[in-house]
Parts: C-alpha cells; sequence; structure tokens
C-alpha cells in the first residue's frame, strides 16, 4: 500500500490492480474543475494544483518519465504559467462573473481551459434523485484515485443508473441549482428522473458518486461523546477520488474518515453530497438562523425534509464560534442599511416564478438585501421549488429557509369563511413571528412581502426607506377591476372613525374583527379611499402584510404579530395596534400604489 501526503493528510492508496498501459497514459489528460467566485476569487487553488502535481508524479513515475515530465524539475514554472492562463480566461468573461472552470492538462504539460458563467439553467423545477448502484466497483482501478479525462468507470456506472443526460445546456452533467434530492436504492425509475449514482466497492463500502464525495452523519456511541453529532466520508483506501471540498472539510476538522457501508447509508437520516460549485462555505453570520447556502448543495433523506437540510447546512458551516458586535444606538445610514425581506409559503408553487421574478428587478443593491422564507402546511411542491428557485441568489446577504407546520389546513373556498378567520389569522401571526425570530439578524428594516403580490416599483425598498417611518405601507390594489373600478385588495390598511370606534366600544373583549365581509360591516375607511388625493403620506390604524416596511427595531422592541386579540385585532393589524401603543408612526401611502393579481 502507497502512503502519500495530500494537502497535509497522510493518504493510503492501494496497489493497483492493473497499472494503464503506455498508449493509455499518451491519451490521458489530467481535469481538475475549479470554481472562480467574484469578488473572493479562486477557491481552493493550492488543493487543485497539489492534486495535480500527485496525479503527474504518479502517472509519470509509471511512463518513466516519458510524460507529465514538467511535475519534477520544472513544476513551479509550468504553475506559474498555468495560474496566469487561468487568470487570462476568466478576464475573457469579466473577473466580476462567478465562474466554473474546466482544466486539463495534457501529458506534454499542455493546458486547455474552458469558462462557464455560474448561473441558473432552464431546468424546471422538479426533486433530483440519486439511486445507489447494481453493482460494485472494484476499489484497485487507478483512475478511481486520479482525475483524469479517463471516466469510464463512472460513465459506465450512470448507464447502469439510468441517469440524465449530458447536453448543451447542461455541459457538466451537473444543474447550477440548489435542489433537495431523494434517495432510490430500487429500480424501475424513469431514466430522466435518475440523477446521479452512488458507488460501491466489492466489500459493499460506499465509495462517491459520479460527479461528487459524499458524507454521513452518525452519532457517537462511545461513553464521553454518546449522542453527539458527527460528519463521515469513506476513506481514501475504500477506492474514490480525494476531493479538494473534502479535504479542506478534512483539514479544518469538519469531517472524520472511516467506513461507510450500503446498510449504514439506508439507514442513514442525513447524508451530503459536495461537488464542485456546490461548496459549503464558512458564514460570517449566526449559525443557526443564517447559514448562507453555497453554490449547490444536494441533501439526501429518505423524508427529504428541511430541517435536515438547514442542520446539515450549518453543522458543516461552522467549526469555530464566532463574536458578532452590533450597536443598535447607531442610527444606520440610508445609503448603507441592510433590507431583509420575509415572506411566508403555504402552497405558494403557481406563484414562485412571478415572485422571484419581481426579486431580481429590484433596484436595490444585492449584497445589502437578505430573504427568509418560512414554509407551512403546503400539499404541493412549494419547498422544492423554493429551492431551487433560491440557489441563483449566491450574490445577495443572506437567505434562510425556515419550515413548521401548524396542522392548519382548509379548502380554497373555506379559507374565507367568516366562521374561520379567528383561528386562521392566529396561525398566520405564529407564521410571521416564527419566521422573524428566525431569519432576522442584524438588518435595519424589514419588508414582509406577499408572495403573490403581481407588481410593484424596482425602486420599492429605496423609496420605502425614504419617508424614513417606523412602520409604512404602501396602497394595495388588485390588478384586475371589479365591474370596470379600480378595487382596493388590502383592506386592513385602515383609518378608524368615529362610527368604528361606535362599533369597537360594544366589543366583548376578546371578539375580533375583520374586514371586508358584509355581514360584519366595520365603518372604517380604508387606504384605499385616499387614492389620488393630494395627500402623500397618512396616519393608518391598522396594516396588512401584503407590503409591509417597517424598521427592524421595531420587532426588536416588541412588537409582532399578535395570535390573541390586542384593541379586537389579530396578526397585521394587531401588530400596527401594538406598535402604536408603543408610541410608533404607523403609516400608509395612499399614492404609491402595488399590486396584487
Amino acid at each position: 500500500m502507497l502512503e502519500m501526503s495530500l494537502y497535509g493528510i497522510r493518504t493510503k492508496i492501494p496497489r493497483m490492480m492493473q497499472e494503464p498501459t503506455l498508449s493509455e497514459l499518451h491519451e490521458l489528460e489530467l481535469l481538475e474543475t475549479i470554481l472562480y467566485e467574484s469578488p473572493s476569487g479562486w477557491f481552493l487553488l493550492d488543493h487543485h494544483f497539489q492534486r495535480l502535481y500527485l496525479s503527474a508524479m504518479y502517472f509519470g513515475d509509471l511512463s518513466k518519465n516519458k510524460i507529465f515530465w514538467f511535475c519534477n524539475s520544472q513544476y513551479i514554472e509550468f504553475k506559474q504559467r498555468v495560474i496566469e492562463e487561468l487568470n487570462l480566461a476568466i478576464e475573457s468573461n469579466g473577473k466580476h462573473l462567478s465562474q466554473r472552470v474546466r482544466l486539463t492538462i495534457n501529458p506534454q504539460g499542455i493546458s486547455t481551459i474552458t469558462t462557464t458563467l455560474l448561473s441558473l439553467p432552464n431546468t424546471g423545477s422538479f426533486p433530483l434523485r440519486v439511486k445507489l448502484d447494481t453493482q460494485p466497483t472494484p476499489s484497485r482501478n487507478p483512475f478511481l484515485f486520479h482525475k483524469t479525462t479517463n471516466r469510464a468507470i463512472y460513465e459506465e456506472a450512470r448507464q447502469r443508473a439510468g441517469t440524465i443526460k449530458k447536453n448543451e445546456n447542461n455541459p457538466s452533467g451537473q444543474f447550477a441549482k440548489f435542489i433537495s434530492l431523494r434517495f432510490y436504492s430500487g429500480l424501475g425509475n424513469p431514466q430522466n428522473d435518475i440523477f446521479d449514482v452512488i458507488l460501491y466497492n466489492e466489500r459493499l463500502e460506499i465509495t462517491e458518486c459520479s460527479i461528487a464525495n459524499i458524507a454521513v452523519e452518525f452519532k457517537h456511541d462511545d461513553i464521553w461523546n454518546s449522542g453527539e453529532l458527527f460528519w463521515k466520508t469513506p476513506k481514501i483506501e475504500c477506492g474514490l477520488l480525494a476531493g479538494v471540498m473534502r479535504s479542506h472539510l478534512l483539514e479544518n476538522e469538519n469531517l472524520v474518515e472511516g467506513v461507510i457501508t450500503v446498510e449504514e447509508l439506508k439507514e442513514a437520516q442525513r447524508t451530503l453530497i459536495n461537488p464542485l460549485n456546490m461548496v459549503l462555505k464558512k458564514s460570517n453570520t449566526h449559525p443557526a438562523t443564517t447559514t448562507r447556502l453555497g453554490k449547490v448543495i444536494y441533501l439526501v433523506t429518505p423524508q427529504c425534509n428541511v430541517s435536515a437540510l438547514l442542520s446539515s447546512a450549518s453543522h458543516l458551516s461552522n467549526s469555530s464560534t464566532t463574536l458578532i458586535y452590533q450597536n443598535f444606538d447607531q442610527k444606520p445610514n440610508r445609503k448603507e442599511a441592510n433590507v431583509l425581506i420575509l415572506t411566508p409559503l403555504k402552497d405558494a408553487s403557481p406563484v414562485l416564478p412571478t415572485y422571484f421574478e419581481n426579486i431580481a428587478r429590484l433596484s436595490f443593491p444585492k449584497e445589502r438585501l437578505s430573504f427568509g422564507f418560512l414554509v407551512s402546511d403546503s400539499t404541493d411542491d412549494t419547498f422544492d421549488d423554493l429551492i431551487g428557485f433560491t440557489q441563483p441568489l449566491v450574490n445577495y446577504r443572506r437567505i434562510t429557509i425556515l419550515q413548521k407546520n401548524f396542522g392548519f389546513i382548509l379548502s380554497h373556498g373555506d379559507r374565507h369563511d367568516l366562521s374561520n378567520q379567528a383561528a386562521r389569522r392566529s396561525i398566520m401571526a405564529q407564521s410571521r413571528n416564527y419566521l422573524l425570530f428566525g431569519a432576522l439578524n442584524d438588518e435595519d428594516w424589514v419588508l414582509w412581502l406577499d408572495v403573490d403580490l403581481k407588481e410593484y416599483p424596482e425602486t420599492l425598498l429605496d423609496d420605502l426607506i425614504a419617508f424614513d417611518t417606523d412602520v409604512v405601507t404602501p396602497n394595495v390594489f388588485a390588478r384586475e377591476k371589479h365591474n370596470g373600478v379600480d378595487y382596493v385588495y388590502d383592506r386592513n390598511n385602515f383609518i378608524e372613525t368615529r362610527e368604528s370606534r361606535k362599533v369597537l366600544k360594544g366589543l366583548d373583549p376578546d371578539d375580533v374583527l375583520v374586514e371586508g365581509y358584509a355581514d360584519l360591516p366595520t365603518y372604517r375607511r380604508y387606504l384605499g379611499d385616499l387614492r389620488n388625493t393630494n395627500k402623500d403620506i397618512v396616519k393608518v390604524d391598522g396594516v396588512g402584510g401584503a407590503c409591509l416596511m417597517v424598521k427592524a427595531n421595531v420587532h426588536r422592541e416588541g412588537a409582532l404579530f399578535p395570535t390573541f386579540p390586542i384593541d379586537h385585532e389579530l396578526e397585521t393589524e394587531g401588530f400596527a395596534k401594538m406598535a402604536k401603543k408603543m408610541g410608533k408612526q404607523v403609516c400608509g401611502l395612499p399614492n404609491y400604489v402595488v399590486y396584487h393579481p
């Protein structure tokens, strides 16, 4: 068994069962796929060159230095030359753009470089699946341990599994997309449903996937660490390629090496597959709620649940304690303010495309914009679709995805039944509070934005911040007219009148008022009634959550969404009542109009 040092990790590589012939070596090219991310630059570039060097040494020795001779006395010059070529290739697309770079080195040391911009191809939105191979892969094949253009082993495994084919829109066989995967060990799935294959050796030990390394979470069973969770990745000698991200995580003690059997994988609660452009990177934010999900992460779990997703991401991305300091006494500069957009989701798959199209058009600087989503009680593919749509948002500040099911499901017809409103609005208030506590970090402003809000200006965030009001809401109208007349959509944006106050005085303490029901007149004046007046901003007594901007400190000081009546109001209207009792300004914008469908 050959022992060598790879990135400081002592690695044992078994003797090969059959060395490649000299003719095979002359046709061979070494291969590296490297991430360039703007503005930070090359990711783990030295790791890639160290792997190149070791592979060149191995194949050079086999050929008695007839090929890959540059790995000896001329390696430093070779490395400098290739780095210059890599930088030139990046500059041809623009150094401000994140790119996937494919580098091949032929036996004479000549490089070929191709670049691909990291963007979201038109793949649709669906869960991707992986499948256990139907036969073992011998662990002593030399091409398992070196990344080369000889990928016959992997292509045969992919063919056995019936994986999706490479094409012009997806040349690498990888989707630049963050999507949950479902684990299938059986046969009979449609060919285009299988994304990748999990390989194992003749001893039924898991090794890797055809384009990725793999890690599995286990519980310690020794007396000192009983019950604690840790991540284990297959050992090199099981027969696999030492991926640079795998080696990086081993260096930083995020992973341990060991043997993982097929049976252990099937029983695992969480498995992480981590190829290039799917790196899990450290975050400078709080690990529990604000883990920045890297380029793409494949999560393989029988149940494919969101708790596993978030826990896996936060678990690997934080290997040390992070100290955070924030001065809440310092008033934020409007030009430097950070905004958190919060959107609760339930059965939202049909409207997610429009939501993210609108988000992409916002003029607000991406590096100062974060997102928080909470998925609850959905019966459609909202979660999987959300994962697909959020992956391209890599240039934004932070993305938080949460899940909380309340077990409260109504049919579409019952959703607006008056008798269901108190319970429904109480659940909606809980949802907003879970989302707020789970996603708010150091932002200056919070924008509550309905997933089905259809139209709003590109300058929405700057416009609302400019009013510098504790709580402010635009005027929300329906895009489609009713009987030829503009229709006020959000009637929770209201102003109390003399008549409405009389109604309030006649209610029992626990009675709840809701708007928009002929059987329950409230006699309030709606913000929509003031449209086309000369009033640009007015004080209001109630607000809706379709489009609501709040100074983050208003929430921090205790203005939440009540699940019980506050002055006969729940949820967003109750929040307005609470904020006003705290002495906050709660305002509406009669002539600033956004549209619901």
